[in-house]
């Protein structure tokens, strides 16, 4: 996250009145400005009742700065307002998802898909959420989020990738291609399309895939020159043995 700059000058009535009177375009159109003025009067009206609207744009000012404490203080204070908005129970979601209390985000993120089933971004978090608990949802979440926004590039890269630890190569690497067709920039979606086209039998477009991978980004040159041989698809149902491991050594330690 980047650091916001605190202006000098955004203080008294100027930034009070900045806020205020921000419509969403202004946000959009100056958000280091605005963003600027929003710790101004948080600074100067500190201890004073704020809308729960406030209390959002302090929190997501904090942790655009990078400060996950103070923006979970924020939203707190937002939802004993009773805000009945979906960002700040997501905010939080994010705070908690980045802090590890990843039982308790998913807790929240199951309310708001409940009252809020139209925010693909809600789903998205779910299936981060479901990713770092081990639950089977984890793929439905990621769907459902697609279901409704198709160009959320990151929820076809994390299909791809629960996809891929099933061993489902077929579909992971059409999730993969669409991540990257949504963003053609998406280094992980680009390294894991080779790799689970590679498992297919497709050596060619892997390779074609990490020539575009070694384009964008020179310091991956040394990982990417790892040959991609030709490989038979994987059976279903057939255990493949972990890298290092001799075949007269499986089935050491099993009981």
């Amino acid at each position: 996250m980047s650091h916001i700059p605190y202006a000098p000058w955004m203080r008294g009535n100027r930034a009070l009145d900045l806020v205020r009177n921000a419509d969403g375009p202004t946000r959009s159109a100056a958000p280091l400005t605005y963003y600027s003025a929003v710790l101004a009067v948080h600074e100067r009206l500190a201890g004073e009742i704020w809308s729960a609207e406030a209390w959002v744009d302090v929190a997501r000012t904090k942790l655009m700065q990078g400060d996950l404490e103070a923006g979970e203080n924020a939203l707190c204070q937002a939802g004993m307002m009773g805000t009945p908005d979906a960002e700040a129970p997501m905010l939080l979601a994010e705070i908690l998802l980045e802090t590890e209390r990843t039982g308790r985000a998913r807790e929240l993120l199951l309310n708001v898909v409940e009252q809020h089933p139209r925010i693909a971004r809600a789903h998205y978090l779910l299936g981060l959420a479901c990713r770092d608990l081990g639950l089977a949802e984890e793929a439905d979440a990621y769907r459902a989020a697609l279901a409704i926004d198709p160009k959320l590039g990151m929820a076809w890269y994390r299909l791809g990738n629960h996809l891929s630890l099933k061993r489902e190569w077929t579909e992971a690497v059409a999730a993969y291609r669409e991540a990257i067709r949504v963003d053609p920039e998406n280094e992980a979606a680009l390294l894991g399309g080779a790799l689970a086209m590679n498992r297919i039998g497709d050596p060619e477009e892997a390779r074609a895939y990490l020539a575009q991978l070694r384009d964008m980004n020179s310091e991956l040159a040394p990982l990417l020159e790892l040959s991609l041989e030709p490989r038979k698809p994987v059976p279903p149902g057939v255990r493949l043995r972990p890298y290092g491991c001799r075949k007269k050594d499986e089935g050491k330690g099993d009981s």
